[in-house]
């Protein structure tokens, strides 16, 4: 990339005359054919002539046999965006008519160009992502087209495009506006469409409509269903609401965050009318299907005792797993007994234990959250398990992050070094050593992350850094 000018340059070529800074130009345009190119296509164009060649150039590429493979890929498109969607999008506000069109185009052919195009590496979505946001520009400029006539040019281009997301056409619901929007989704619904026809009618707010439609058609993507719920319960029809809530109830896996999402609408429609007892049934048969801690939230907007009902949510998590109850008393912040059980003190009654193969940012989190709230032996032993959990992997991918937890284990124990009956991190180093010398990669990712451990032929040496 050249240089800018200097200061000096800069203030000697502020005092050329025009008659001086056109031959300067002249002279570079007959020398220079991609200058010469950049100066047509920017300034010398009328819009038309721009959009002519912009269509030519696309054809072109349409057209072409040749591969581009993963890493070509990249490069590719971002040539596209910079010859192609960016230097269409700058004629929009100049003639929307033809921009359209030619946008409209290019989405069309898209399927066809990526048929010689590896697109793993999703560097696609970018151009089109442009076009497509051109393409809903130049639409919303024809101020004289009818919104019947706009609702028909982009039905054409979504029922042919396997691409086509509404998520993204909704993001410009305020340029098109909502009758748009309302005449877009009786054309999805004439195409046997229903889930984009609800999503649209959800977006306008059309309560009626989308009951009908759901009516018709019961088998709505969930999403879409709980919108509608939850439209319905903001419209003060939480009656209706429960009607489609309990025709959801038995098609939603109860492991699934629609589960959830479902037990949210069904107590709110539930509250809204006077019936808590109900309300808590669902969230106490929620929570014993799922054992999501939302559902204990719930119970408790419903009016549960929290102290009285509290163990029985407890035994429920536990028969659906020890991970499952553990999740739940993290959820509701129990570290206190979260702590005895981490450390194989728990009380009398609670049959809940660690697991002994613990993996992942749950248990690093929790953790970090024990040693916050002063378990700090809790903490250490979490992360001394996740350690060796890694290193028993037998695969070198996972040492730096036992290296890490191993020096989160050695910061959290430094205040319990003398702690009667626990072994301290010196010692614990000393076993894992034991266990594990051979593994020449585990230590050198040791000694990087723990500061004062050196391991050599002699074995391991460490020495707390104050």
């Amino acid at each position: 990339m050249a240089k800018a000018l200097t200061k000096k340059q800069q203030a000697l070529f502020e005092q050329l005359d025009k008659e001086t800074l056109l031959d300067i130009v002249q002279q570079i345009v007959a020398t220079d054919a991609k200058t010469k190119r950049w100066l047509v296509d920017g300034w010398l164009s009328t819009p038309d002539e721009v959009i002519k060649r912009l269509n030519a150039a696309w054809s072109r590429q349409v057209k072409s046999s040749r591969y581009y493979d993963y890493y070509a890929a990249d490069t590719f498109f971002t040539a596209l965006i910079r010859n192609i969607a960016q230097p269409l999008a700058q004629q929009t506000a100049h003639a929307p008519a033809q921009v359209e069109a030619l946008a409209a185009k290019i989405l069309l052919d898209f399927e066809r160009l990526t048929a010689r195009i590896d697109t793993s590496s999703g560097s696609w979505q970018d151009f089109t992502a442009i076009v497509f946001a051109t393409w809903i520009q130049a639409l919303a400029a024809q101020k004289h087209r009818t919104p019947e006539d706009i609702a028909q040019a982009i039905f054409l281009v979504a029922g042919e495009s396997d691409w086509f997301d509404i998520s993204e056409l909704l993001k410009w619901r305020s340029a098109l506006g909502s009758e748009v929007l309302r005449i877009l989704a009786q054309r999805f619904m004439l195409a046997d469409n229903a889930n984009n026809a609800m999503r649209l009618l959800l977006a306008v707010r059309d309560v009626d409509a989308a009951l009908a439609l759901f009516s018709s058609v019961p088998t709505l993507n969930n999403d879409n269903a709980l919108e509608l719920a939850r439209l319905l319960i903001d419209e003060l029809r939480a009656p209706e609401a429960i009607t489609l809530l309990r025709s959801l109830e038995k098609q939603i896996p109860a492991k699934s965050a629609w589960f959830v999402g479902w037990g949210e609408q069904m107590i709110a429609a539930l509250l809204e009318e006077g019936q808590r007892e109900q309300a808590r049934d669902i969230a106490l048969n929620g929570f014993s299907r799922s054992a999501k801690p939302t559902f204990w939230q719930l119970y408790l907007q419903a009016g549960g005792d929290e102290a009285n009902d509290f163990p029985l949510f407890l035994n429920m998590a536990s028969k659906n797993g020890n991970e499952e109850a553990i999740v739940f008393l993290e959820a509701v912040q129990n570290y206190g007994l979260l702590s005895d059980i981490v450390t194989g003190q728990s009380p009398v009654g609670i049959t809940i234990y660690l697991p002994d193969d613990i993996v992942g940012s749950f248990w690093r989190t929790l953790s970090s959250k024990l040693f916050k709230h002063g378990y700090a032996q809790a903490a250490v032993v979490l992360r001394r398990r996740l350690a060796e959990n890694a290193i028993d992997r037998a695969t070198s991918q996972y040492y730096t992050y036992a290296a890490s937890d191993a020096k989160k284990a050695i910061d959290y124990c430094a205040e319990l070094e003398s702690l009667t009956g626990f072994m301290n991190s010196r010692s614990w180093l000393q076993a894992l050593y034991k266990a594990h010398s051979r593994k020449y990669s585990l230590w050198d990712s040791m000694q990087e992350k723990i500061a004062g451990l050196t391991v050599n032929k002699q074995g391991l040496y460490w020495q707390p850094v104050a």
